[in-house]
């Protein structure tokens, strides 16, 4: 596992049974406004994490600094499988559920 993303995984608290997960990984990039209010952060791997995974990065992004008001993941993937692209369907319905329409 590369030892930026283990260390991002530490840093969120994240469950070590779920590290195998990202042993494809690399954390390519983190993006911070000036203010350190909003934190994008890049993540390459080579083959789509379990919608699980996700809601589980997602639940502790948020240890990483807890000034910042907002946190993005971006998870870029090499080989998308659709199947399990089909299951983030719901997830994201659930977590978009509060955007109103413009």
């Amino acid at each position: 596992m590369e030892e930026k993303i283990k260390l991002f995984l530490d840093r969120i608290h994240f469950d070590k049974d779920d590290y195998k997960f990202f042993d494809d990984s690399k954390l390519t990039k983190i993006k911070i406004t000036k203010d350190k209010k909003t934190w994008n952060i890049f993540i390459s791997k080579k083959n789509n994490l379990p919608v699980e995974i996700i809601k589980k990065v997602d639940d502790k992004k948020h240890n990483l600094y807890k000034d910042a008001k907002i946190i993005n993941i971006h998870y870029d993937v090499e080989d998308n499988n659709l199947e399990i692209l089909h299951s983030y369907y719901s997830y994201i319905r659930t977590i978009t559920r509060h955007f109103k329409n413009y």
